[in-house]
């Protein structure tokens, strides 16, 4: 199985190198008001298919309001299988699935279910077998969600690279998956400590004027034995240590999706 390179990008440049990527993710993971518009997703996907490579929008969880951004987005998106939506939201799964079967859909690696919180590395000689083993899985391992998933015309699930290593296997599991490198989210919110006016904290909801695309907080904490960045609305962490092709093939691992930079 070849291990397939696509580049994560959140705002397209002006000279974009495709050299070494097979496929450009481009969008919003973490918060709908950065939901690209139809002009915008347009011409990420242009880029895409000059550049002889394959185009993934990527979609954040999202209220009502963003449903709605979406619907126009995937609507505007020419009827192409080869064109993947990663869907970090059950209810954006669903309306894929009914108004664009024409696209394929991707679960996202906010609906993982990986254990990143604090303390792991502090409590991580404490753990027994079967605690250190649960850190390393993701719900995908559930026969039940593969089944769903399935069900669902969803035949790729997308992974954090865990500093305590992973134990998920896709392989005979009808699934192929992601895996993100080298920086994983940590948890994330609906409020924004880069949005705070008038003396109060902004609901991503409400107006923006996206001042977390001009910097990020490096915070010390017990996670991993590694900084913690705030970036928006989501904490980051960064692991450079990643797996051969030969060892995430083993696992079903078949796209890794390098981000140059943190994705807010």
């Amino acid at each position: 199985m070849t291990v397939e390179r696509a580049v994560y990008l959140t705002d397209i440049p002006d000279k974009f190198d495709p050299a070494g990527f097979d496929r450009l993710y481009f969008g919003a993971e973490f918060c709908e008001i950065k939901i690209p518009g139809v002009e915008e997703t347009a011409a990420a996907s242009l880029t895409a298919a000059d550049s002889g490579l394959g185009f993934t929008l990527v979609t954040p969880y999202v209220t009502d309001r963003g449903l709605t951004l979406l619907r126009d987005v995937f609507l505007s998106l020419p009827a192409d299988r080869s064109i993947e939506v990663v869907c970090n939201d059950y209810g954006t799964m669903l309306q894929l699935r009914q108004e664009r079967p024409d696209l394929t859909p991707v679960l996202g690696r906010l609906l993982s279910g990986q254990k990143r919180g604090f303390g792991i590395s502090s409590r991580k000689a404490d753990a027994g077998p079967a605690l250190a083993e649960d850190w390393r899985a993701s719900i995908f391992d559930s026969p039940i969600l593969r089944k769903y998933l399935k069900d669902k015309g969803v035949g790729r699930v997308e992974l954090d690279n865990l500093p305590q290593g992973m134990t998920s296997d896709f392989t005979d599991s009808g699934l192929t998956a992601s895996l993100y490198a080298p920086y994983g989210y940590v948890t994330t919110t609906r409020y924004c400590p880069f949005a705070f006016q008038d003396g109060r904290w902004l609901n991503i909801a409400g107006e923006c004027g996206r001042v977390c695309r001009q910097g990020m907080i490096e915070e010390t904490a017990d996670i991993f034995n590694r900084p913690v960045w705030v970036a928006g609305n989501a904490q980051f962490y960064e692991n450079q240590d990643i797996q051969s092709d030969e060892e995430l093939t083993k696992q079903g691992f078949d796209r890794i999706v390098f981000e140059p930079s943190i994705p807010v």
